[in-house]
């Protein structure tokens, strides 16, 4: 059994303060960080539930900084391995990717001695590689004398929403904390309901009280569902409209049509590239920093993209259809408006998917506590139908209540950018 190491005195609250201003130039913290980052700092297990643009990488460089051994921090995707080396080399905070084979047979060996002398504060990679027992053993042989500090899951609600389907490697990571049972664990997520952060805490074997949360409200977000008989057509004419010189995303269900609507959009002038996990490595990664660097355009993508990435302006995300849970709408439509600055989410449903909302009582749902499905089912629905502020329905299925003022959905304000009309004479095509 592995042991981490010891976490150093705690910190007072100015002298974090001086070591936040000096090291990465913020005046202050932000929202929760300062308490997420003093129970890291003193060697408790944190669940943060904090939103897009709360500031969630500041709270495991600061901690990793400050601890004398190597943080080991696993993130679900390569684009976001690559973009926290990026953040990590601009803060001039040495750090090592694990990705991939050619890694484990060069980079690794050629890592170790800078590793041991605790000069390698950071270590990335991926829960699949944490999984194999040759990089678990490489870790133990090749940290440092004050040990491992800190266990960081990045995207932390991918346990409950990949660990159980396609990703098993998720719910392996408890045997990583079995083996580090000393290393406190941070767990990060912008979105989590009940159910979610009930398999996080189970699968790393943290207690409850490790949850530290914020508000999940994203005041600069208006909230819009409308419907048409053509509604990838309509979501079009709403970008057309009034986000033409703006980042946009638009979300697909199929691989396959996000390169149609690609291409339909490239026929209505606006430039757009499509984004799926069926894509070479190399055409991903091309089109990732294309949409990062581009002041307009439509990044047209399967749930793949998007998740991490620190693009401050997207003014828009449309989604078509009702295939989605609170917690991952909620997610993905947060990747809008991260500067602050008023945004629009769109969801398009056909007619016949809203006829079908509204003639649905819900008595054909048996709800429950045990049944996650039907009452992910129900709170979504209650988002959709439009009896009451979509602001609170929608955090209300992130166990939030919501008494504010809204004044930002189509409820609360329904004149707010009506939805235009679509031209008789527009193409006819819809995604397969």
């Amino acid at each position: 059994m592995q042991s981490g190491g010891m976490p150093p005195t705690a910190f007072s609250a100015l002298e974090l303060s001086r070591f936040l201003r000096e090291r990465f130039g913020f005046a202050g913290f932000r929202g929760l960080q300062e308490p997420v980052v003093q129970a890291v700092l003193a060697g408790n297990d944190v669940l943060a539930l904090m939103p897009t643009g709360a500031g969630k990488s500041l709270c495991y460089q600061l901690p990793g900084l400050l601890f004398p051994g190597v943080t080991v921090v696993i993130s679900p995707l390569i684009a976001l391995i690559r973009d926290q080396v990026r953040r990590l080399q601009a803060l001039n905070i040495d750090c090592l990717a694990v990705m991939g084979s050619t890694e484990m047979n060069a980079t690794l060996s050629q890592a170790e001695s800078s590793i041991r002398q605790g000069q390698t504060k950071v270590i990335l990679t991926s829960p699949e590689r944490v999984q194999i027992p040759s990089f678990l053993q490489w870790l133990s042989q090749c940290l440092p004398p004050q040990g491992l500090s800190l266990i960081v899951i990045d995207e932390a609600h991918c346990i409950s929403e990949w660990g159980r389907s396609f990703r098993p490697a998720y719910i392996a990571l408890g045997a990583m904390r079995d083996q580090y049972p000393d290393t406190p664990v941070l767990a990060m997520t912008a979105s989590a309901d009940q159910w979610t952060r009930k398999d996080i805490l189970e699968v790393l074997r943290m207690p409850e009280e490790s949850i530290i949360r914020s508000s999940f409200n994203r005041p600069e977000l208006f909230y819009r569902v409308a419907h048409s008989n053509a509604p990838w057509r309509s979501a079009i004419g709403y970008l057309q409209r009034y986000h033409r010189a703006s980042p946009a995303i638009f979300y697909c269900k199929m691989r396959q049509e996000t390169e149609r609507l690609a291409q339909l959009l490239d026929c209505y002038g606006l430039h757009a590239r499509p984004y799926h996990a069926g894509m070479e490595a190399t055409a991903r990664y091309e089109t990732e920093q294309w949409f990062l660097d581009a002041e307009t355009g439509v990044m047209v993508a399967t749930i793949a993209f998007g998740m991490g990435m620190d693009k401050p302006n997207i003014r828009l995300v449309a989604h078509v259809g009702l295939d989605h849970r609170v917690a991952a709408y909620y997610q993905e439509t947060g990747r809008a408006g991260r500067d602050g600055q008023s945004s629009d989410v769109l969801l398009m449903l056909s007619n016949r998917e809203h006829q079908h909302l509204e003639c649905d009582d819900g008595s054909g749902l048996e709800i429950a506590l045990n049944d996650r499905e039907a009452e992910a089912k129900a709170q979504f629905g209650a988002f959709l139908k439009p009896r009451q502020c979509r602001r609170i329905a929608l955090l209300a299925g992130l166990d939030e209540i919501f008494d504010g003022e809204c004044n930002a959905c189509d409820f609360c304000n329904p004149n707010h950018h009506a939805m235009p009309l679509v031209r008789e004479n527009a193409s006819k095509w819809t995604p397969k």
